[in-house]
């Protein structure tokens, strides 16, 4: 399976530069395989046992918010998958809130439920997501 790339954008040197400690440096094959697929890593690298998750963004807003964001699983340092089908845009449905990786085989993530009434700042619901590293056909995140 092979990394997505990010989605090609471009934000302001004002703000590329206002933001720019919401990049993480790279530390990690895993991190490398991910900026080598354009994407910025933000956010906690996290390990657990052979297990290894990463976040990316495309860039930020002009509130230094992601733009365009992912995070990538990966087991034994081969990608699995991500844990949505297509990059999120903060402050939007169905945008991730947080993911951790408890165990080395399996990651929880919370995504943001708006409703049509629902302020940018503030959801009304949450969906929580259990994602298991299957390894019968793969490896793949399911």
């Amino acid at each position: 399976m092979e990394i997505p790339r990010a989605p090609m954008m471009e934000v302001d040197d004002a703000t590329r530069e206002r933001c720019a400690q919401q990049e993480r440096p790279k530390g990690t094959p895993e991190d490398e395989l991910v900026a080598a697929a354009g994407w910025k890593l933000f956010g906690p690298l996290q390990k657990f046992g052979s297990g290894t998750m990463v976040s990316g963004m495309a860039t930020v807003d002009a509130m230094c918010r992601p733009r365009f964001m992912q995070t990538f699983v990966f087991s034994n340092g081969k990608f699995v998958g991500t844990i949505a089908p297509a990059p999120m845009e903060s402050r939007t449905d169905g945008a991730q809130r947080y993911a951790f990786m408890p165990g080395e085989d399996y990651v929880v993530a919370e995504f943001a439920r708006y409703a049509a009434e629902d302020p940018l700042c503030c959801p009304s619901r949450f969906s929580t997501v259990v994602y298991g590293i299957k390894s019968d056909t793969g490896p793949v995140l399911a």
